[in-house]
C-alpha cells in the first residue's frame, strides 16, 4: 500500500514513490546498458559504508 511504502521510504531512506509524469527513461536502450538498485543492493551498498566508516573512525 501507500501507507507502507512511505514508511519504507522514512525507515530506509530511499526512493520508492514517484509522482507520475512524463518518462525520460528509453526503452530502446539495450538491457545489457541498463542497470538497476534492488534493495538488497542498497543493503549492501550501506553496509560497506558504515563498515569503512567504523574502520576510519577507529583509525
Amino acid at each position: 500500500t501507500l501507507d507502507m511504502a512511505r514508511r519504507l521510504e522514512r525507515i530506509l531512506k530511499i526512493k520508492l514513490l514517484e509522482p507520475v509524469g512524463e518518462s525520460t527513461y528509453s526503452y530502446s536502450e539495450a538491457p545489457s546498458r541498463r542497470f538497476s538498485l534492488t534493495l538488497g543492493d542498497i543493503v549492501i551498498i550501506r553496509d560497506r559504508r558504515e563498515k569503512e566508516k567504523e574502520k576510519s573512525d577507529t583509525i
